[in-house]
């Protein structure tokens, strides 16, 4: 018995002295793989399908409809309740229907690929992630909380320390003119790739600004 005692102290200090704390882009990574185990976001085209209501279209249903081929560089976007259709390739919209501009719907090419593509972002050319990251509760969830400094804007991202699900993200503008928070709920697979089903955003004072959920 004593043989044991001693034996169990030793694999225990072995276990101690040999794991090491993730750094922060093992988290990031796993976050990654947790989100798209195949690591093949940028060869994928997906259909998402989705309601958005936010204080800005006077919380009135808009369905969205949005097409995302990372292979062949091309997004579509359909806003049903606004009757508005584009479609972009490289950056450059191609087409557009009459109640809607390329100029007024730009962001949109730029915007919905990102949340969206958000877990595969992390390592994308030119992105410095930073090592420091911290440890958080949020919404009754322990998550870590990685940090990336983009040219206008700081982004703070919260990754479930047990799954490494994307739980949401906060970003705040380098000028203090404003930010905002995002919590996701749920998950669904989307051809491989698992998109949260809910989004809910908030100001930088949580208060209310709208709401996505994906169909």
């Amino acid at each position: 018995m004593k043989y044991i005692g001693y034996l169990f102290v030793f694999v225990f200090l072995v276990i101690s002295c040999t794991s090491k704390p993730l750094t922060s882009k093992e988290i990031a990574l796993k976050c990654q793989e947790h989100h798209d185990t195949e690591g093949r976001w940028y060869d994928k085209a997906v259909a998402l399908e989705l309601e958005s209501k936010s204080i800005f279209s006077d919380n009135n249903a808009e369905r969205i409809h949005l097409k995302i081929d990372n292979k062949a560089n091309t997004f579509e976007y359909h806003n049903l309740f606004r009757e508005v259709h584009l479609e972009f390739r490289r950056d450059t919209c191609i087409a557009h229907n009459n109640n809607s501009s390329c100029e007024d719907y730009e962001w949109a090419s730029r915007f919905y690929p990102y949340i969206w593509g958000m877990h595969a972002k992390f390592f994308d050319p030119g992105i410095q992630l930073k090592e420091a990251y911290e440890e958080a509760v949020i919404n009754a969830v322990p998550v870590y909380v990685i940090h990336i400094d983009y040219e206008k804007e700081n982004w703070d991202f919260y990754i479930d320390k047990s799954s490494f699900y994307l739980l949401g993200f906060k970003f705040v503008k380098k000028d203090e003119s404003g930010g905002e928070i995002v919590y996701n709920e749920g998950s669904k697979n989307v051809n491989g790739t698992i998109m949260p089903i809910k989004r809910t955003w908030y100001d930088l004072d949580m208060k209310l600004l709208g709401t996505d959920v994906l169909k």
